[in-house]
């Protein structure tokens, strides 16, 4: 049966327990997304180039180079193939993991319409033309995300978008032409939001899964409660601080609640704090963790590149927000503890034991310092993944699980963090994108000419 994915303090989420065939469909498409990443993006197909011609081997393959806008193409595929499959239709709780004959027709267009200007954006860029096929193809991909989106976050986003559309089209008389050139080929889906997930926010995603995977969030959970823990109100004032903490990995509210709520929650009902108190603080505390440098949420790269500055600009303006910020839910945390009267809990382990064991930091640490100074975002978290990689040959008895590291970067950093949903998102970072085209392209008409039509 579907399933309800719900957190603490996120909106319910309806996705289908996928079996069989959409299961493998799903995985691939995931991995597809993540090692097209790792190699094109990442620039990882030169070195691979190298390692295969010195073994006698040539793939010409790999010297080839894609343009920014075509990886961007070949990701909006993979996510709509993700998004079809993986949402059903309505959210319902009766729906079952079978995915229709309609869903499958969806996401095999969707992954068709993204190819296509994957095919022809290099013909484009040479001579700036749109063609009918490219027209067709450009209104089936706006129809199909606005689809997408409705099945992934509801109706409003759609709706907003689709009426600043059909005011484009109905009463700015803008042409289809130039509709589709602006929305499909130059700053519209393919714009600054999706260029900054495709580059920025996955190397960072896939640098914080693999700091999960090597036990970072439990060490740094653990260690505060450690640390708090006896005190008055110790689990709600750990909950508060491994938040925040949290926040500097994972840049991921979802992902900071989800790994550390597991243990925090149970632990301030168990001090004494009503259910919806301990249910309250941990969600608000794991929000600010996208307010938290170095490892901010996807936002903070989208407002360095439209401004234009170095993100290290932002992380630097962010620290005095975010240290205010949990010094407030602090602050709150310890008077509703004054008011309830409640105690703290034993400690389980001495702080010397976590003391011994901060070199699990050692990544965090490297990666403020690189993009502190002013190294480019995807190398600091490259960099900083190899950092990680090192230590996790240190902790390698202490990581929990048994399968190999190997299996470690490639599942948590692609398959796990991109089928978890979170990836599903990206067809609302593609309609905000359009929706900022089309008020700009309103704008821009309404100042050119203030009360004739403005044919484009």
């Amino acid at each position: 049966m579907s399933e309800e994915q719900q957190t603490p303090g996120a909106a319910p989420q309806f996705t289908r327990a996928l079996v069989s065939w959409p299961a493998r469909v799903v995985t691939a498409a995931s991995l597809l997304f993540g090692l097209y990443e790792i190699i094109f993006v990442f620039n990882f197909n030169y070195t691979l180039y190298s390692l295969f011609t010195r073994l006698g081997i040539e793939i010409a393959f790999l010297r080839h180079t894609f343009q920014t806008k075509q990886s961007m193409a070949f990701v909006l595929a993979m996510v709509l193939i993700i998004a079809f499959l993986l949402y059903p239709a309505r959210r319902r709780a009766t729906s079952g993991p079978r995915v229709g004959v309609t869903d499958w027709l969806l996401a095999a267009l969707g992954a068709l319409c993204a190819f296509y200007i994957f095919a022809v954006y290099n013909r484009y860029a040479q001579n700036a033309e749109v063609l009918l096929p490219d027209i067709v193809f450009g209104i089936l991909t706006v129809v199909l995300i606005l689809e997408a989106t409705r099945r992934v976050i509801g109706w409003v986003l759609p709706a907003v978008v689709g009426s600043f559309l059909v005011y484009g089209v109905i009463d700015l008389g803008f042409r289809w032409t130039r509709i589709t050139q602006q929305l499909c080929f130059d700053e519209g889906i393919l714009g600054i939001p999706l260029m900054v997930m495709v580059t920025y926010v996955f190397a960072f995603v896939f640098f914080g899964a693999f700091l999960l995977r090597i036990g970072v969030s439990d060490y740094i959970t653990g260690f505060m409660i450690s640390v708090f823990g006896p005190r008055p109100g110790g689990p709600a004032k750990a909950a508060v601080v491994s938040s925040g903490l949290m926040g500097t990995v994972s840049g991921s509210s979802v992902a900071n609640v989800l790994t550390t709520g597991t243990f925090t929650i149970p632990l301030m009902k168990k001090a004494g704090y009503p259910a919806e108190v301990a249910g309250a603080i941990e969600p608000v505390a794991s929000t600010g963790g996208q307010l938290m440098p170095p490892i901010m949420g996807a936002a903070a790269f989208i407002m360095a590149e439209f401004l234009g500055i170095p993100y290290r600009t932002i992380i630097i303006a962010a620290i005095v927000p975010a240290v205010v910020y949990y010094f407030s839910i602090y602050v709150f945390v310890d008077l509703e503890t004054r008011r309830l009267g409640l105690g703290g809990l034993p400690r389980e382990r001495p702080v010397r034991y976590f003391l011994r064991k901060t070199y699990l930091l050692i990544p965090v640490v490297v990666i403020t310092a690189a993009l502190l100074l002013g190294l480019p975002p995807q190398v600091c978290a490259i960099a900083s993944l190899g950092v990680a990689v090192w230590v996790a040959w240190i902790a390698r008895d202490s990581i929990p699980g048994s399968e190999p590291l190997y299996v470690a970067i490639v599942s948590a950093g692609t398959v796990l963090m991109f089928m978890g949903g979170d990836s599903n998102r990206s067809v609302a970072v593609v309609l905000l994108a359009i929706l900022v085209l089309l008020v700009a392209l309103s704008f821009l008409t309404r100042l050119v000419s203030r009360n004739e039509k403005f044919y484009m």
